[in-house]
């Protein structure tokens, strides 16, 4: 890396190096301290620190930042190798996030990504620090403007799926020098490396002749853990520590297999393990009640005998119905996914899922084609005040009028509100619902319900909702649902589209507390108008109601809708 600033500044020509790293093996405080070394020795040196956002790269207090990292650095030098006359505050500038050196004129500036990162400058080096998580068009956008302002480049990140400025150059082939940070490789971490050989635990050349058997005894502990969490025991080297850390909390195959193993793609194809499905499986049952949800239409409460049996009911219930007409008492969560409610033979279904808080089993299902946003509010808030006033968790990337619905038309309180993630805290923002932001969220609540499903934390009964698990598949970076399109059965269509995963997903959710990676806000918007997604938003709703519009929606809803299409007309 040192090297590399040498020889692009001799040559005057451009030498980039990619760091192919796994997380935590210290690319950030080796660059860090390239720079600082040659910013005490080198006349006029310049580098740039690249993070994703601004409040990453600098900070007096937060040691999560870049730009502290490099001043705590220095605050451990003794006095004599500091540049004489250096003042703290003249020449250390938090607003500006720069480190200058008043003896040599070098100088230390960091940057969030943008398309006009140190436009006009022209700097020593530049640091993208964990380039994979750029906001997608900030990546690119900030590589081609420091493509311009420096002949050397540091692009250090793991891997965040297979797409993207740092997934391109780290697989492309192309003049870039790549540096590979490998957990293997680090001996506090590789201690004790084996492999599994025929089912046998093998110790990697290099270590003991043999593992005791009380280690070897503690190895078979953690991988009948391992399985049951969904993870694949192959031949690849693993350790003890590399083991615990797929057993932490929260922890999934593919964010080892990318952070860990460097592996892009997360080594998914199918994203629910087969013998956690099968395990699952075993928990299904017949529901105690299954038929059509008895409830009024404008006060959105339930109402006697809250449940009328039918084979082909909407409604299923996994508890009896208690004398006093009420679910067993409990603390309730209520995960649901929206769709149009066309009711044709492709339309997906607005699901709702049910989960005990306390015990983590699911109680009860909700699931239909046929019904349009606005009136799936009123479902969804009778269903929620039954269970006690259970918190309700939908997701609302296409959600229609359903969010106002139920907050201002029906006043439900105990709606989940989005999180959004400042550095070290977490904030509610004041918008209902989840937004499904990209596929890696969508992955990661499935990660989440898999890992529940594994350890018996979360209990499904819905033997229709592990089919849907089932059918869940990881191509070229995207998530697939492909029950729909390979059904044969005429009545299976718009039953398959994994709508019961989604719903019960928000579900478990709420239910496990997870936080780190969840709905984090990217100031998402909904569509604007006269755009092609707001026109074909108006023309679903239209076509929703246009059977019979006064049986569904108010009179306001539906002139609003014909207003707005007569509009786009």
């Amino acid at each position: 890396m040192d090297k590399a600033i040498d020889d692009s500044e001799r040559a005057e020509e451009p030498i980039d190096v990619v760091l192919d790293k796994s997380r935590g093996q210290g690319a950030t405080w080796i660059y860090l301290m390239i720079f600082l070394r040659r910013w005490l020795r080198d006349d006029l040196f310049s580098a740039g620190l690249v993070t994703r956002t601004e409040s990453l790269v600098d900070s007096a207090r937060d040691p999560d930042t870049l730009m502290w990292k490099a001043c705590w650095m220095l605050n451990m030098l003794p006095p004599w190798m500091m540049p004489e006359g250096f003042n703290w505050r003249e020449h250390r500038n938090l607003t500006e996030h720069s480190l200058s050196n008043p003896v040599n004129g070098s100088t230390i500036v960091g940057y969030s990504a943008t398309g006009d990162v140190a436009r006009g400058g022209r700097k020593s080096v530049f640091a993208m620090d964990e380039l994979a998580a750029f906001r997608k068009g900030d990546d690119y956008a900030a590589m081609n403007s420091t493509q311009h302002v420096t002949n050397c480049r540091f692009l250090v990140s793991t891997f965040l799926g297979d797409s993207g400025a740092y997934y391109d150059a780290a697989t492309q082939d192309g003049d870039a020098v790549k540096v590979v940070l490998d957990w293997k490789e680090n001996p506090t971490q590789n201690k004790n490396l084996y492999r599994i050989v025929g089912g046998n635990i093998r110790p990697e050349k290099g270590t003991a002749p043999a593992f005791d058997r009380s280690l070897q005894d503690y190895i078979r502990k953690q991988h009948n853990k391992l399985q049951k969490r969904g993870y694949k025991l192959g031949e690849a080297p693993r350790s003890p520590w590399y083991n615990n850390q797929c057993l932490r909390p929260g922890a999934t195959p593919r964010g080892i297999a990318q952070e860990l193993d460097r592996d892009p793609r997360g080594s998914v194809s199918k994203l629910f393990d087969n013998e956690i499905l099968r395990s699952a499986e075993s928990h299904t049952r017949p529901p105690e009640h299954r038929g059509r949800m008895v409830y009024d239409r404008e006060a959105a409460v339930m109402r006697d005998p809250y449940c009328v049996d039918s084979e082909e009911g909407d409604l299923k219930l996994w508890f009896p119905i208690d004398l006093n007409g009420e679910p067993p008492q409990g603390s309730y969560v209520l995960g649901a996914d929206i769709s149009a409610g066309t009711a044709g033979e492709y339309s997906s279904n607005s699901v709702v899922c049910v989960t005990n808080k306390m015990t983590g089993e699911q109680v009860a299902e909700f699931a239909s084609n046929s019904v349009i946003p606005g009136q799936f509010a009123y479902v969804c808030v009778a269903l929620a005040r039954w269970f006690h006033n259970g918190e309700l968790i939908p997701e609302v990337n296409f959600a229609g009028n359903f969010t106002q619905v139920v907050v201002n038309e029906l006043m439900y309180e105990n709606i989940f509100h989005r999180r959004t993630e400042a550095v070290g805290s977490e904030e509610v923002t004041k918008k209902p619902g989840f937004w499904m932001t990209n596929d890696d969220i969508k992955l990661s609540l499935f990660e989440n319900l898999q890992a529940g499903m594994g350890d018996g934390g979360f209990v499904p009964r819905s033997e229709m909702m592990i089919k849907e698990c089932d059918e869940y598949e990881y191509k070229n970076g995207k998530i697939i649902h492909v029950g729909s399109t390979k059904t044969q059965d005429e009545g299976g269509k718009g039953k398959a589209h994994g709508d019961r995963v989604i719903a019960a997903s928000l579900s478990w959710y709420r239910c496990s507390n997870v936080t780190s990676w969840a709905d984090e806000e990217e100031d998402v918007e909904f569509a604007p108008d006269g755009s092609m997604a707001a026109r074909l938003s108006v023309l679903d709703d239209e076509l929703a109601i246009s059977a019979d519009p006064w049986e569904h929606t108010s009179l306001d809803v539906f002139q609003g809708l014909h207003t707005k299409y007569d509009e786009w007309r």
